[in-house]
Formats: C-alpha cells, sequence, structure tokens
C-alpha cells in the first residue's frame, strides 16, 4: 500500500505578492491617456526550501482617441459607416521585468507596442 504525504509528492511552489496603482484610463474630448504600474515580490519554494527570492515591476501607458465615444453620447448623431460600426482606437506600451535577488538573473521584455 502506498502511503505518500503531502510531503513526499511536494515539488515545489510559487507565492507573489502585488501592489498596483494607476489612473485607469482618463478622458479627455478628444484624447484618452492611462498610466498603470505595478510592484511586486516572490518567493519560489522548493523540496529543500527557498529557492528563488525575486522582484517584478510593469509600467504601461495607453493613449487613444475618445471622439467617438463622446459622440455616440448624443441621439442624433450615428457611430457607423455604411452600417459598419466604427470606434475609438487606443494603444499601448510599456515594460516589465524581473530579477531574482538570490541567482541575479534579470529579465525586462516589452509590452504592447515595444512588444
Amino acid at each position: 500500500m502506498d502511503q505518500e504525504t503531502f510531503g513526499d509528492q511536494f515539488k515545489s511552489c510559487n507565492v507573489e505578492f502585488t501592489a498596483k496603482a494607476g489612473s485607469g484610463s482618463v478622458k479627455m474630448v478628444p484624447v484618452s491617456l492611462g498610466v498603470n504600474a505595478s510592484v511586486g515580490v516572490g518567493i519560489v519554494i522548493g523540496r529543500a526550501g527557498v529557492q528563488d527570492l525575486y522582484l517584478t515591476g510593469k509600467v504601461e501607458v495607453e493613449a487613444g482617441t475618445n471622439a467617438l465615444g463622446e459622440l455616440a453620447k448624443d441621439k442624433d448623431i450615428t457611430t457607423s459607416m455604411g452600417g459598419i460600426g466604427v470606434s475609438d482606437k487606443s494603444q499601448d506600451a510599456g515594460v516589465k521585468g524581473r530579477m531574482s535577488l538570490i541567482s541575479g538573473k534579470t529579465t525586462l521584455e516589452g509590452t504592447g507596442l515595444f512588444k
């Protein structure tokens, strides 16, 4: 009879805490802007104990148009062209990274337009 315990079956786990802050999306006709940032700390625990301790960070900026959204609020103005709906456009760009405090390994990558 196989009597494996949780300790026998355990391989590893990650625990991560993250704090986020941002403006969301601030709409100023005809433009909308947003900024978001987050920082975190994580730990990787294996059978032998703590395997890694790391920090994470991310910053993103979003910019777009807001003119059509404002026009859609007016019941007398249509926001379609030949029956095909049109909408505001937006783009985002950012950077995220992770740095190990034990091994020193660092990764940095772009998001959105910086991908």
